[in-house]
């Protein structure tokens, strides 16, 4: 069990050597159930957070922008998309990595899933406080966290299935990236949110 005493240095391993950490929370022996609160809990405070981003975001310059916005700015509608996002995601990794010969097991993809939004929350809680002082320096934070979290993604599906070089990863990564999107889509579409495109574009 991770004890939490280890969590900072696993924070920190994470963006370091994320191949170690995805080796420790996959031989951690989180029972199922917890991993289940653990996703609900990141979600709802994910959803808090949204809601938090949308009061420091002016109105957008297109009807698409605002609908984004208002959509944010419900904390509930954000964790249902999380929810969708992290369990459709969990589900393709592991469908996709086992077509390339992946031994990954679907509730070892959903800790990982869930630890990686749990660094996003920080990521993305620092840069709400630096928004409102040092916005280029939130901007720079922002893209500098994708390709970060891009690279640790990778690793982490690496040492899921077991694989021994990074192309595999890649593939399932965009596969499971594709995939997640037209699901959310969908649910999106079917929850009534499709903004509709300008005229003049």
């Amino acid at each position: 069990m991770i004890s939490l005493t280890s969590l900072r240095g696993l924070v920190v391993d994470s963006f370091r050597r994320p191949a170690d950490v995805a080796g420790v929370l996959i031989r951690s022996d989180i029972p199922m159930p917890a991993r289940w609160m653990l996703l609900i809990l990141v979600i709802s405070f994910s959803g808090i957070l949204s809601y938090l981003t949308s009061l420091t975001v002016g109105p957008g310059p297109s009807q698409f922008d605002d609908a984004l916005l208002e959509m944010i700015g419900q904390p509930m509608v954000m964790a249902g998309i999380q929810l969708v996002a992290v369990l459709a995601g969990s589900a393709l990794v592991i469908s996709i990595g086992r077509l390339f010969g992946g031994t990954g097991r679907f509730e070892d993809a959903l800790l990982l899933m869930v630890w990686t939004e749990f660094l996003l929350l920080l990521v993305q809680g620092l840069q709400l406080l630096l928004v409102p002082i040092l916005p280029t320096a939130a901007a720079v934070l922002g893209l500098a966290a994708a390709f970060v979290f891009l690279w640790m993604s990778l690793q982490f599906v690496r040492v899921l299935h077991g694989f021994d070089n990074l192309i595999k990863p890649v593939v399932v990564v965009i596969g499971a990236g594709i995939g997640a999107v037209l699901i959310l889509s969908v649910v999106l579409s079917m929850a009534g949110f499709t903004p509709e495109v300008p005229n003049d574009l």
